[in-house]
């Protein structure tokens, strides 16, 4: 991708993000799957990548940046429950 097409790609995503459709808490969960069912699938690609500019083996790609993500996304996908979402009017006081 050459800058033009990042720049137009951010500005895509910074619309959709601005039009709200990603608070609800079954969007955001689906997100979350839909994520690591992509970094389980391209996995070896990303390893590639990261022994290629990072100069990382698998083991080290695995246990530093990709299973820290999964687990990251485990992690959220586990506390996301929409009863303990709060929202931020409902919290403050005045």
């Amino acid at each position: 991708m050459d800058k033009q097409q990042i720049k137009h790609l951010v500005a895509i995503q910074r619309a959709y993000f601005n039009t709200g459709n990603t608070l609800p808490v079954p969007k955001r969960i689906l997100a979350l799957k839909k994520l690591k069912a992509a970094i389980l699938h391209y996995q070896p690609q990303i390893e590639i990548a990261l022994q290629k500019d990072l100069g990382k083996s698998a083991f080290e790609s695995y246990m530093c940046e990709i299973g820290m993500t999964l687990s990251e996304i485990d992690y959220m996908l586990k506390h996301i429950h929409p009863a303990k979402i709060v929202k931020k009017s409902q919290n403050t006081k005045g």
